[in-house]
C-alpha cells in the first residue's frame, strides 16, 4: 500500500489535474510511421527536469517501437544526441532502462533494416553513464570524433575509454579545424583506423553554421522589419560579404536609428540598392521618420 501511495503521488503532476496534465492526457497526435525525416526538439522543456526527463524516455521508446513495428521495406537510422548526458546531468542517477533500450536497439535494429547512432560531446561522457556507456562503446561499429582542445582524447586513453596504440592516439591528438576550409575527424571503423577531411562549399557552410556571427547576421537579414530576405538570399549575403556582425547582436528589432544603421552597415559591406531594393525602401522609410521627427 505504501508503494501505491508513493507512486499516485509521484505520478500526480502527470494527470490531468496535475501541471504536466496537458503533455500527456488525451490521444497521442504523434505519428512518425510515414515520415522520411524526423527531429524531435526538446529544448523548449529543458529547463523543467522533472518533465524533460520523462518526455525524452517516452520520444526514445516512441521512435524504437516505431523501428521494430516497420515493414523493414525502409532503411532507419536512429540518433539519439546528447540524451544520456542531458538526463545525468539532471540528476537521473539511475539509467538502467535506457541503457536496456540502447543494447536492445545496437542489438536488433540490423535485422530491421535499421541503425543507432548516440551523439555525445565528449568520449568521456561515457564513464558517467555507467552501465549505458559501455553498451555504446561496445556495440558502435563506428566512431566518429571531431576535433578537440580540451584533451578528452588523451585522458580517454589514459583512462581506457579508448583502447589505442601510441600511433593511433597519435593521429587522433593531431586532428585539425581549419573553418570555413574544411575539419578533419578520426574515423574507426571494422576494419581501420583514420583520418577524414569535411569539406563543404561556402553555401553549405554557412547553411550549417551555428557561429553566433552567422546566426545574428542571418537573423538581422531575414527580420522583416529590416526587409525581410528569403533565407537563400540571407544565406547568399553571409557568405558574399563576410561577417559585419558585432552591429547585428546589438541590434533591436524595431529601433528606427537601428534600422538606418542597417542601410549603412550594408553600403559599408558593398551592398548596392539595385541588389536588395526592397531593404533600402524600407530603411529609407525609417530614415525620413527620424528626420521628420
Amino acid at each position: 500500500m505504501d508503494i501505491a501511495i508513493r507512486m499516485a503521488h509521484n505520478m500526480k503532476a502527470f494527470t490531468s489535474n496535475g501541471s504536466y496534465g496537458s503533455f500527456f492526457v488525451g490521444k497521442s497526435t504523434i505519428n512518425i510511421a510515414d515520415d522520411d525525416f524526423v527531429v524531435i526538439e526538446l529544448d523548449d522543456i529543458k529547463g523543467d527536469p522533472e518533465l524533460f526527463n520523462v518526455v525524452v524516455l517516452q520520444m526514445m521508446n516512441e521512435v524504437t517501437q516505431d523501428l521494430y513495428l516497420s515493414n523493414r521495406q525502409q532503411r532507419r537510422f536512429i540518433l539519439f544526441e546528447e540524451a544520456p548526458t542531458i538526463l545525468k546531468e539532471n540528476g537521473v542517477n539511475n539509467l538502467s532502462y535506457l541503457g536496456q533500450m540502447t543494447a536492445e536497439g545496437y542489438r536488433r535494429a540490423r535485422k530491421y533494416g535499421g541503425s543507432f547512432g548516440v551523439v555525445m560531446q565528449s568520449i568521456n561522457d561515457t564513464q558517467l553513464m555507467g552501465q549505458l556507456g559501455q553498451v555504446v562503446l561496445s556495440n558502435a561499429a563506428y566512431k566518429f570524433m571531431l576535433t578537440s582542445n580540451s584533451g578528452q582524447y588523451a585522458k580517454a586513453c589514459k583512462d581506457g575509454v579508448l583502447d589505442y596504440d601510441e600511433f593511433s592516439e597519435s593521429i587522433l591528438t593531431s586532428l585539425k579545424n581549419n573553418k570555413p576550409y574544411y575539419s578533419e575527424l578520426f574515423i574507426e571503423a571494422p576494419q581501420n583506423r583514420g583520418v577524414g577531411r569535411l569539406v563543404v562549399d561556402p553555401f553549405r557552410y554557412h547553411i550549417n553554421s551555428t557561429e553566433a556571427e552567422d546566426v545574428a547576421l542571418f537573423m538581422a537579414l531575414t527580420d522583416k522589419q529590416c526587409g525581410g530576405l528569403s533565407a537563400k538570399d540571407a544565406l547568399m549575403l553571409v557568405w558574399r560579404r563576410g561577417l559585419e556582425s558585432n552591429f547585428f547582436q546589438n541590434m533591436t528589432k524595431n529601433g528606427v536609428a537601428e534600422r538606418v544603421a542597417l542601410r549603412e552597415t550594408l553600403l559599408k559591406a558593398g551592398v548596392t540598392p539595385d541588389e536588395y531594393p526592397f531593404i533600402f525602401e524600407d530603411v529609407r522609410d525609417a530614415n525620413e521618420t527620424m528626420v521628420s521627427a
